[in-house]
């Protein structure tokens, strides 16, 4: 399940996906970003709350499209917070930085621990040249 973290005017989506991911899910975090779109923004600077997750109420086909879908659609990302609590996902998160940073120029995605919550909205909330 999705919950919105903080809304924004701004091209900026936080969420945090709890319990299970879901097809569903996957929906409705495309429904947003393409609001985003419909009001102008190229790119999105996006926060994903993952400390709450369970893996195992998670959709495998629902993680595997959003997977398609990031890789599809780099160019239109900005900056990438993931918040967790996994020094496993920090890792996946710096190596998925450096293919980002190499597709997409301007680009960044950042690993914050849980406690680190009010940094990584800090990070997102960024304003750059192109005014994401």
């Amino acid at each position: 399940m999705i919950q919105q973290l903080k809304e924004y005017d701004k091209a900026i989506l936080a969420i945090k996906l709890k319990e299970g991911f879901t097809e569903n899910d996957f929906n409705e975090i495309q429904k947003l970003a393409k609001a985003k779109r419909e009001k102008g923004f190229d790119r999105a600077n996006i926060l994903i709350k993952l400390d709450e997750l369970k893996i195992t109420e998670s959709s495998g086909k629902a993680i595997l499209d959003q997977i398609g879908k990031v890789l599809i659609n780099l160019r239109e990302f900005g900056r990438i917070a993931v918040v967790g609590d996994s020094k496993l996902l920090e890792k996946l998160v710096a190596v998925d930085n450096f293919f980002l940073q190499k597709i997409n120029k301007g680009s960044e995605e950042k690993y914050f621990d849980v406690s680190a919550l009010d940094e990584a909205l800090q990070f997102v909330e960024f304003e750059n040249k192109t005014g994401i």
